[in-house]
Parts: C-alpha cells; sequence; structure tokens
C-alpha cells in the first residue's frame, strides 16, 4: 500500500502499511547515495516493519523540514534521521541535545529521536567518527601516535579532528581552501578538549601535497570525486611508501584518489566501509539492536 509522509517542504511517499516507520537521510544533493540499500537491508534482517529513504533539502529549507520531521517522529511515525552534506553543521540548530562526540566535533549525522513531555525530543550524534576509525581500522591503521592530514573543513573533517584527538595523534594538519576558517575550525575543537593537545597546524588546500612526507594517515573529507570531472584532491608523487589513504568520496570501482593512490603501492580505501561502519552505528543508536555489519557490506558489495 502507497503511503504518504508530509515533510513540510516536499512529500515522501513510499510502500508500506499505517504502521511503517520510517527512517531519513536528508542531504543536498543525495540521489548518489546508497544508504538506503544498506539500511534496507539491516532492517529486513532485523524483520522491522521500517523503510529507509533519501529526502533532499536545499539550505534554505532544512529548518521548516526538520520542523515537519519532528512533527512525524512525535506521531511515531519517523524513527531516525541521517543527515549528510551539506546539512552536519546546520542540523545542529535543530536537535535538542548532543552526544559526546557531537559536541566535540561541533557536527551531527545521526538524529535520534526519543519521548519526551513535549512530544519528542532529538539527540544528534555522530557516527562518523567511529566509522572513520573502524574504516581505518580495515586498513590496519589506527590514528594513536600518528601524523595526520585532514583534507577540508566539513563535517567529515570535523568527525577526523575529534576522532584524531581521541585516539591520541601525535599531530593533526587540516588542509583548507579558506585558511582561516580551517583554523577556525581547529580552534573550536580544540578549545572542547579537555586533555592533552597534540600539535595542531592548518595549511592551504594547494599546499596539501607538502605535508605528505612526514604524514602517516590522509584522510580526504573533501566532496571532490563526487563529480566526474573533479580533480584530484591532492599530488601523490612526494606520499611516502607507508601513507595510509582513507578518501570519504565512495564509488563502485573506487574512486580515482583511491586508484592512484592503490596503483603507487599505498594502503587506501574508498568511503563505502565509512559508510557501512557509520551507518552500522546509527541502525544501533536508533533501533537498540546490534547491526547487522555483514549483511550491509553485502547489500554494498564490499
Amino acid at each position: 500500500m502507497k503511503q504518504t509522509l508530509d515533510l513540510g517542504t516536499g512529500r515522501l511517499e513510499f510502500e508500506g502499511g499505517s504502521d511503517t516507520r520510517v527512517f531519513l537521510l536528508l542531504g543536498h544533493p543525495v540521489a548518489h547515495t546508497a544508504s538506503p540499500k544498506l539500511h534496507a537491508a539491516a532492517l529486513h534482517a532485523a524483520g522491522m516493519d521500517a523503510v529507509y529513504r533519501a529526502f533532499d533539502v536545499e539550505p534554505s529549507r532544512l529548518a521548516p523540514t526538520m520542523q515537519a520531521i519532528r512533527a512525524a517522529a512525535s506521531a511515531g511515525r519517523v524513527a531516525g534521521i541521517n543527515v549528510t552534506v551539506p546539512h552536519k553543521l546546520a542540523v545542529l540548530l535543530e536537535v535538542d541535545d548532543l552526544d559526546p562526540v557531537a559536541r566535540l566535533a561541533g557536527a551531527v549525522n545521526t538524529i535520534v529521536p526519543a519521548a519526551s513531555r513535549a512530544g519528542v525530543k532529538f539527540c544528534g550524534a555522530n557516527t562518523d567518527a567511529g566509522g572513520l576509525r573502524s574504516a581505518l581500522a580495515d586498513l590496519g591503521a589506527k590514528l594513536a601516535g600518528t601524523r595526520l592530514l585532514i583534507l577540508g573543513t566539513g563535517g567529515m573533517a570535523r568527525a577526523a579532528v575529534a576522532t584524531a584527538l581521541a585516539d591520541g595523534a601525535a599531530e593533526i594538519r587540516v588542509a583548507g581552501r579558506d585558511l582561516e576558517a580551517a583554523q577556525e575550525m581547529l580552534d573550536e575543537i580544540a578549545s572542547r578538549w579537555l586533555h592533552r593537545l597534540p600539535h595542531l597546524a592548518c595549511v592551504a588546500f594547494d599546499a596539501a601535497a607538502s605535508c605528505l612526507p612526514r604524514t602517516d594517515v590522509l584522510v580526504q573529507a573533501t566532496t571532490l570525486g563526487l563529480g566526474p570531472a573533479d580533480p584530484q584532491p591532492v599530488a601523490l608523487q612526494a606520499a611516502p611508501a607507508s601513507l595510509v589513504v582513507l578518501d570519504a568520496v565512495y564509488a563502485a570501482a573506487g574512486t580515482p584518489f583511491v586508484r592512484d593512490a592503490q596503483a603507487r603501492g599505498l594502503r587506501a580505501a574508498d568511503g563505502r566501509g565509512l559508510l557501512v561502519h557509520q551507518g552500522a552505528a546509527a541502525f544501533a543508536l536508533w533501533t537498540g539492536l546490534p547491526a547487522p555489519l555483514e549483511i550491509m557490506q553485502r547489500a554494498f558489495g564490499i
């Protein structure tokens, strides 16, 4: 049976009954995302009467969309929300509480609705951080004691900085197109870290290659690679043989950046593993159930 959910700035249609719960991904754009495939497999494996749908929300429409979603969550219809580019920072204004990782990073990618006297409370979480940690572990890498270079200053870059601080990285460098904005982001997160800080620095994006000889782990946290004509985020000629590369962007055959890294003999992976691990963590938060990780991996072909 076809159902319709009014999300304020648009209507979402899906197959289900009156008790079917809806999980949402909000972003702009979202047509490329594999998240619905992963979560459909997980929800089916859990035997849940639920669907997961991506909903494209332009930045100017985020607030009214979230207002409609809150009403739908209060009515028991919406059971969980994922947030992706470009809303991971803006959605901070739409949640009622933050988990410690989201608070440190200053970015949210998962929202967990909980019943409250006001109808529903939205808790903002950040599963990108744990997903990144697990994706690096799949490559045989960890952040403790390492020299980390992060490309970008958005939500994923913030999660990478937070993870590196929590895991005890020796050095964190951020390469951003706007050097002042990159420094402000790094200073903001560092100000919330109550423990010893490692060496922190920012570099201009076009100077990132000069940092590679003294880098152990490179996290590509920009959207470069989503478009077929996008340039490589950074040239890898100066990369040491020990460099580990994690690209947050993903593609069926791997991103050009990852293929270049692998051709040079580097340990490298695109964002498929990261997507699965952060999605599994979100599933567990929403449902209270252990995520069927292997089923989600198979659904994504990894």
